[in-house]
Parts: structure tokens; sequence; C-alpha cells
């Protein structure tokens, strides 16, 4: 009897010593996204119970979190001692972090075969000082709508438009002639845009100093100016952003747009007729051979205590199986190599939205996220605004904007 309780007593350490070891083992990773649920809410914990039933000893506690509130809900957090593991940021966000040194760095952290998946220019959209501080995950990048009906009442062939901004100026001055009250285009002009597309740097490496007081940049304003004097741009461009153009191309008034497909359900139920008449193609060339694209990103703060697991479970979430599921229920782009290959979007062609998106894949190869997440953005923004309207007015040169703009930021990149 004594040797029988003697194994029972045993057998119960044995199964309290290996309960024991199995809870210690656990790890929860805190993981923030932004806006998602409940749209998303079937994906999201989809995916993430298949990575818990591939690693068993991780438990991921999943947060959405309001878009106006994860910044400071973040930087709390962190400050506070009790950062979420993986975070989903934009770029610009992502970007500031660094430069705080609040960020993994993943150049150091994750392997050459995690990072070989993304398109380069999209994993390097935040590069800093050597390092890259964030997976990428979904993308969107915009493609030229035009009203087909306008095109040809111009004498245009609606089917072949022109592949750079240039020739599509050409276009409108054509467009301007032969049809009344119509314009061709609706060409804004963001400073944090339209100077690395054309091949100008904002700032120089320290990023603390202007660095787009260049010759290139004066010849791109005087061109801009010249599409005001000769009214080939709505004058509200100035003001206007892409609600403005949306809804003078809704109204038929304008022959073509450049932006996302996630407008044309919106096109297709307020305007049904210009939605009939819309033709998708590319969106024009830019000369330094790169498309703009709003990345959204996946970041392991530096105060996670789980470095190792979090970059893992950060990598699983963008990898090309898991973005292609979610290009499969929201209309965005993957980040990675593979997944655009997939006969799913080929599947979808012959519809405008699908067209949209088959056109955005081709151009991820060439994709930039143009944000830098500068120190006092807003500040910055709201001066480019200044110089940019001062001179399509005619109130400045360009070379007196130019120079006015530089000491402008130089003022505020510093304090």
């Amino acid at each position: 009897m004594l040797r029988k309780l003697r194994t029972l007593t045993v057998l119960v350490l044995v199964l309290l010593m290996a309960t024991g070891s199995a809870m210690a083992k656990t790890t929860t990773l805190e993981f923030w996204t932004i806006s998602l649920s409940p749209w998303f809410d079937d994906y999201i914990n989809g995916t993430i119970a298949n990575y818990e039933a591939e690693n068993p000893g991780i438990k991921i506690d999943w947060k959405d979190i309001p878009i106006d509130a994860i910044q400071q809900k973040l930087l709390a957090a962190i400050a506070g001692g009790v950062s979420p593991d993986v975070v989903n940021l934009n770029t610009e966000f992502a970007f500031e972090l660094a430069e705080r040194n609040a960020l993994v760095d993943l150049e150091k952290a994750a392997t050459a075969e995690m990072k070989d998946i993304y398109f380069e220019g999209i994993w390097n959209s935040t590069a800093y000082k050597g390092g890259v501080y964030a997976f990428p995950w979904y993308v969107t990048t915009s493609v030229l709508f035009l009203n087909s009906d306008l095109i040809e009442r111009a004498g245009l062939d609606a089917n072949s438009p022109p592949d750079t901004w240039d020739g599509l100026i050409e276009w409108s001055r054509i467009i301007k002639a032969n049809v009344p009250n119509i314009y061709g285009i609706h060409k804004g002009f963001g400073v944090n845009q339209e100077f690395p597309l054309n091949g100008i740097p904002l700032v120089d490496e320290t990023r603390k100093k202007a660095a787009f007081n260049t010759p290139e940049a004066v010849k791109l304003l005087t061109e801009y100016r010249q599409l005001h004097v000769e009214k080939l741009t709505p004058p509200e461009t100035l003001k206007e952003k892409y609600q403005g153009a949306l809804n003078r191309y809704q109204a038929g008034a304008l022959a073509t747009i450049v932006t996302g497909p996630q407008f044309l359900n919106r096109i297709e139920q307020d305007a049904p007729d210009v939605y009939k008449a819309t033709r998708v193609f590319p969106q024009p060339k830019s000369k330094a051979g790169i498309v703009p694209a709003a990345v959204m990103n996946m970041v392991v703060p530096a105060a996670s205590k789980k470095t190792k697991e979090a970059v893992e479970f950060a990598h699983y979430f963008t990898n090309n199986e898991n973005q292609l599921e979610f290009c499969k229920v929201a209309v965005i782009l993957p980040s990675t190599k593979e997944a655009i290959k997939d006969p799913f979007f080929q599947s979808q062609l012959g519809t405008l939205e699908g067209e949209s998106r088959y056109y955005g894949l081709q151009q991820l190869e060439h994709a930039v996220d143009l944000n830098l997440g500068l120190p006092n953005q807003a500040d910055l923004n709201k001066a480019a605004e200044i110089m940019v309207e001062s001179v399509a007015q005619g109130v400045q040169t360009p070379e007196e904007g130019l120079a006015w703009l530089e000491a402008e930021w130089n003022r505020i990149l510093v304090r």
C-alpha cells in the first residue's frame, strides 16, 4: 500500500511539474491594429488562430485601436513600460518612432529569408540610418481613370492615353480647345511627392536641412505655374484635395483623375453614367521612375520584452500567404513578390475594380512610400502649401518661392 501511495505521489508531482513547465513556456504577445475591426475580424482572428496552432507556446492578444488614438496610446504605453509587442503603423509614424530609437531594427533582427520576400522599394520605405524598421504589410497605389465620352469628344483615343504627365498635360490642352467647360486634369502640387517623383531630394542625410532648392525644382515649379496661366487645371486645385477632384470627375467636368480604386464604388453609386464611361490605366510615369504608394506596416517596439517572438509573428502576418488572403477580403495590394503572381488577381480582370488592382500590381516593383515622418511635418506641409500657391498665382517667382521655403524648412527642421 505504501509503495502504491509513493508511486501515486510521484506521478502527481510529475504531472504538476509538467503543467507548470507548460504554463511557464506560454508567451503572450500583445498585437495592435488600426481601425480594422469589425470589418476584418474573421480574417485577423483566423490568421491568429493559425499562428497559435503552428506555435503552441504563443498566445496573441489582439487589440484594434481607432486611427485617431493610435499615436497617443502607443506613446503612452511605451512610456509607461507596457508596450505592445507588434503594432500596425503607417510609414510616417514608423519613421517618427525610428528616429526616437523606439523600434527594433529589422535589418538586424530579421533573417535574410524574412527580408527577401518583399519588393525592395517597399521594404526600404522605412529605411533610416542603415536600418529598416518595419515589415511592409498591405499597399495602395493610384491609377489613372478617364472618362471615355469626354476624351472621344475631344478627338482623342480613349484606349491609348499618354503614360507620362507631360503627355497628359498636352492632352489637357487639346481637351480645353475642343470641349468647352471641361478640364483635362486636376493637377495638384504636393512638395512631399512632386519633388521626390522628379528626383529632387527633400532633405539632406541629416534630415535637418532642406535639399530641394535646385535648378530642377525651379523648372518643375515653372511648369506648374504654366498650368495655371493656361487654365489647364481648375484654379481650385490649390485648395481642393482628392475630394474636390472626385466631385468634379463625378459631375462629368473632369476628363481624367489619378486616384485609388477604392473610389470606384462611390462613382458607380453617385454617377452611374460616368462609371460606365470610365476606363482605367496605370498612373503616369514619374521622371524618377518610382510610383508613390501608401504602405501599412508591422513594427516591433524596442520596448517589447519578447523581441524574437514578436519579429517572427510580425513577419508571419505579412508573409506571402497571409497577404494574399487579406487581398481576397479587402481592396488592397500585397507588398510581397510572390503574392502578386497568384491567379486570383487575373480572375478579377473584366471589371473596373479588377483592372484597377491589376494595374496597381504592375506598379509595385517601382512603388515607394514617400512619407518621411519628418519632425513638425504639419508645419512643413503648411509652409509648402503657401509657397506653391504663391508661385502658381504669380506672387513669387519659382526662385523666390524656393528660397523662402528653404529658409522656412531649415527653421522648422531644427526647432
